[in-house]
């Protein structure tokens, strides 16, 4: 049995380790050096950046299947121009359980959350190089423009801005 729930404060640390191992695998090597990659996650995964994310209005879940934690996402409501929109933060799902489904559960999720929250669309962030391109392109989102942003030390992320309204 799969399901979807908000996270509670002690599985911040299993997140972090999560966002840690599904990095390595998919990220190293392909978007971005080892170096980078500590960098940006440490940046953004410790447990005081989630703990805040969380204070200022992210809504962190975890997928559970087989009674495990095998992901989780981020998205907060009232952002975008005008603050109609909801934009995904984050959405992984671990290697092992690439193409079985949960990625879209997560994904379907926030997005019933965002019409819930009468968000008039969904949007984030993706690198230009992300394997994951297609899967949101499948979930009917749409690449609205390109991104060059400084996160310091030398690095940059070359993101595509993707949107899906509704």
């Amino acid at each position: 049995m799969t399901h979807i729930r908000s996270i509670f404060e002690h599985e911040i640390s299993f997140v972090k380790k999560m966002a840690y191992e599904i990095w390595r695998s998919w990220y190293l090597d392909v978007i971005m050096d080892e170096k980078q990659m500590l960098y940006m996650l440490n940046m953004m995964y410790n447990e005081d950046k989630i703990k805040s994310d969380i204070d200022s209005g992210v809504i962190y879940l975890v997928i559970i299947d087989e009674e495990k934690i095998r992901g989780f996402a981020s998205y907060q409501n009232g952002l975008g121009e005008g603050g109609n929109m909801t934009k995904i933060h984050k959405l992984y799902v671990q290697p092992d359980v690439h193409k079985k489904g949960l990625g879209n559960k997560l994904f379907d999720y926030m997005e019933m959350r965002a019409k819930e929250a009468a968000s008039n669309g969904v949007f984030l962030h993706v690198n230009r190089e992300n394997k994951s391109i297609g899967f949101y392109e499948r979930k009917g989102m749409s690449i609205m423009k390109s991104e060059d942003n400084d996160i310091g030390e030398g690095y940059f992320m070359y993101d595509y801005v993707m949107e899906k309204v509704f």
